[in-house]
């Protein structure tokens, strides 16, 4: 029985060195060992239905006395197109510039619109080209090996590039070129919520829904009210992860 006990002992003993010599190693990676990326650029287009937003009314000329029902409008479609460079502070936490062009586009009904000595109602068509430079904070995170969630909010400063207002009276087609009358410098805040999909470990698609706001009125006319512009739709683009 003593002898039995030895053998079982000196058993589990060569069975415990084989299991651990048949083990790997454990790997213990350091954060130079694990690739990241620290930069990325990329190109998008963003489709856009705007409008117009009242901010204020003027009581002067054709227009005065009205209230806000008596200025209704339509949006339009927009849009809004460019390029930007990110930078990953941390894990989450995204800063970016960019460049690109917005067009905003709405009009203005039952316009009381004077010309050759009357006054006639009309619809007023409003086109605005800004060029545009946003600095955008963003917060990504993963949520699985193909998709990750993202939050954008551009700020961006918009240099006027031409303003016109358009319309009909009479079978006759006007248009006004007010570039030298419309504010030249414009701001505007958004949002985006959207994902990056990945394609490979460096292209990824991007697909977002956006809402922007325009904080400065496009013209300022003692005739009309005054109006900021705002836009809402998608964002499609194409991101290289460096």
């Amino acid at each position: 029985m003593k002898h039995l006990t030895h053998l079982l002992l000196l058993g589990c003993m060569i069975l415990s060195s084989w299991v651990g010599m048949a083990q790997p190693d454990k790997v213990y990676y350091t954060d130079s060992d694990i690739e990241k990326h620290y930069a990325s650029f990329g190109i998008h287009f963003d489709p856009l239905y705007t409008h117009r937003r009242l901010f204020a009314l003027n009581n002067a000329d054709a227009n005065s006395n009205y209230d806000k029902d008596n200025f209704p409008a339509s949006g339009g479609f927009g849009y809004n197109w460019g390029g930007y460079v990110n930078f990953n502070i941390n894990s989450s936490l995204r800063l970016g510039v960019g460049a690109g062009q917005t067009t905003i586009n709405y009009t203005l009904e039952k316009y009381k619109y004077y010309y050759n000595g009357d006054t006639s109602s009309v619809n007023l068509k409003v086109n605005g080209v800004y060029n545009t430079f946003p600095l955008r904070i963003g917060f990504s995170t993963p949520m699985n090996d193909v998709y990750s969630l993202e939050i954008w909010i551009p700020i961006a400063y918009n240099k006027l590039v031409t303003y016109q207002e358009s319309t009909s009276i009479s079978g006759e087609n006007l248009n006004e070129d007010l570039t030298e009358q419309a504010n030249s410098d414009m701001w505007s805040v958004a949002i985006q919520v959207g994902g990056a999909f990945h394609l490979t470990d460096h292209w990824s698609v991007i697909a977002s829904a956006q809402f922007r706001y325009f904080t400065t009125p496009m013209i300022e006319k003692a005739n009309r009210p005054t109006e900021t512009p705002y836009g809402a739709g998608l964002t499609f683009g194409l991101r290289y992860r460096m």
